[in-house]
């Protein structure tokens, strides 16, 4: 169930008719279903970190895009550069090293970062430009 759920994106009513349970069952086996853990290889990777928020929560999540793995996901409270040093701390002592980090311009620190490469992602520098660019320019150099 869990599976169509993450995966095939079926819905709550969808599973409902398709395990013939009520709504209210397959919510609450959804509930109680717990992820099994995955500790990720040791190895040296890239890392690409990111924060958002869900709800009124904050999710961090650290990827490796060249095997195409999160490799730490952990709830925070909000966005701060000590959640980061966590995560970097955590994922060193099992077994893996950044060789450059990827972040959303905020987590940049020295002290932090100072001793790999950092980058801003893409995406977030996109985000920056259109933020300060008009989407219906008058002039034709817009």
């Amino acid at each position: 169930m869990w599976q169509a759920f993450a995966h095939e994106h079926a819905t709550v009513p969808v599973l409902a008719r398709r395990f013939h349970l009520s709504p209210k069952t397959v919510r609450r086996r959804l509930d109680e279903y717990v992820l099994p853990v995955v500790k990720p290889k040791p190895r040296a990777m890239v890392a690409i970190g990111d924060a958002t928020k869900i709800g009124r929560g904050w999710l961090l999540v650290v990827r490796d895009p060249n095997a195409h793995e999160n490799v730490y996901c952990r709830e925070i409270f909000f966005e701060a550069t000590s959640s980061y040093q966590q995560a970097r701390t955590e994922l060193e002592q099992a077994g893996l090293a950044f060789t450059a980090f990827v972040g959303d311009g905020r987590v940049t620190t020295p002290w932090l970062f100072g001793d790999i490469p950092v980058q801003m992602c893409h995406f977030h520098q996109e985000q920056i430009v259109i933020r300060y660019t008009t989407q219906k320019p008058e002039w034709p150099a817009g």
